[in-house]
């Protein structure tokens, strides 16, 4: 009987093979049984691999989300100093006769017409939401004079959420630094 069992066995088989039939032949099995044997995961592998991927996709989710936080920002940022590039434009060029300047909110700026923001002229109005985590601080409006575009008051806006902040500063020659 047992050269029937190695016969049944491939001779450049590894040497684990031959430990897994010598362990079929002690618990009565044959070759072929214990070669089934062994062809599944062990719940100690399976555990393993699932412990390593909850890690990496939690890794992944918190990435991910401090990626978009900064993409918010980004936009945010991009958005105020646009306005604030037009606000000055419309100055210089003398677009209606009259001052321009961006008004900082919570979380939303208003490009508007006029010497200050309670007095501007509203049809002129143009208003931009940003999500909620947005959030603006420091000066609450910029406005540019005309001729020449100059600011009439130099000043710095925050920009933040909860993952990073960024600033836009007008100096008195309405020169713009972002940081």
């Amino acid at each position: 009987m047992a050269a029937s069992v190695y016969a049944e066995f491939p001779v450049e088989a590894p040497f684990f093979c031959w430990i897994a039939v010598g362990r079929a032949r002690s618990l009565g099995y044959t070759v072929g049984m214990a070669m089934r044997l062994r062809s599944g995961f062990s719940l100690i592998e399976l555990i393993v691999t699932i412990a390593f991927l909850f890690i990496v996709a939690s890794y992944a989710v918190i990435f991910g989300a401090r990626s978009i936080g900064i993409a918010e920002l980004d936009r945010a940022r991009d958005t105020a100093l646009s306005e604030i590039v037009l606000a000055r434009s419309r100055a210089m060029g003398g677009t209606g006769g009259a001052a321009w300047g961006v008004f900082f909110a919570t979380s939303s700026l208003t490009t508007f017409k006029g010497f200050s923001y309670p007095t501007r002229e509203a049809a002129f109005d143009l208003t931009t939401e940003f999500a909620s985590n947005i959030g603006f601080s420091g000066a609450t409006s910029i406005i540019f004079l005309p001729p020449e575009g100059l600011v009439q008051v130099p000043g710095t806006v925050a920009i933040s959420n909860a993952t990073a902040s960024s600033t836009i500063s007008v100096n008195a020659i309405s020169g713009i630094n972002v940081q």
